[in-house]
């Protein structure tokens, strides 16, 4: 993160509300993301993401790193977690709305189709694939920042997170909406 990012950071602690609101425009829709990809619910992910933004400012991080999207991300995906686990029915991740910054209505569709594609894909995975998906790609972890969070050995995180892509693109091709060269 930027020397102009931790200053943010820290003016938003001191209460300027402008500060506040670049950081939430800048972090929210990934921490939404993962919360989501992790929870199944909307309302959920919303409390998440707002909850995280509020630990946050309780304890901000010290300065490190190039990006507080790890600190934030690790306590989202805590929260989400949790939450799943209090909850037992699930949502079904088609009902995810993306936004398309395309103008064409044909692209737009088509990149809604995808979205709608990869969105079933990634729900039909097990609890376990999902989760590190939504950590390496919404949360943005490293492979090394997963395997701390989830304990597990660096090669385990990404032989699964290996076999989590495998499997999505063996959904996808079935939906006959991409073809990826097999290997």
């Amino acid at each position: 993160m930027s020397e102009d990012d931790w200053a943010l950071l820290q003016r938003a602690t001191h209460g300027d509300e402008t500060a506040w609101t670049a950081l939430s425009a800048k972090y929210r829709p990934r921490l939404l993301g993962l919360a989501f990809t992790i929870t199944r619910s909307r309302m959920e992910a919303e409390d998440v993401a707002q909850e995280s933004f509020a630990r946050l400012l309780i304890k901000p991080p010290r300065p490190s790193g190039d990006s507080l999207m790890p600190y934030l991300s690790t306590l989202a995906y805590r929260m989400a977690l949790r939450e799943s686990k209090r909850r037992s029915e699930l949502i079904d991740l088609s009902a995810v709305e993306l936004e398309a910054p395309c103008c064409d209505p044909a692209i737009e569709m088509i990149d809604r189709e995808y979205a709608d594609a990869v969105a079933r894909a990634i729900g039909m995975l097990s609890d376990e694939h999902r989760t590190l998906l939504a950590l390496r790609f919404q949360g943005e972890l490293s492979y090394q920042e997963i395997a701390a969070l989830l304990r597990l050995p660096l090669g385990t995180v990404k032989s699964r997170l290996y076999n989590a892509i495998k499997q999505c693109q063996k959904l996808l091709r079935k939906e006959e909406l991409i073809d990826f060269p097999s290997k």
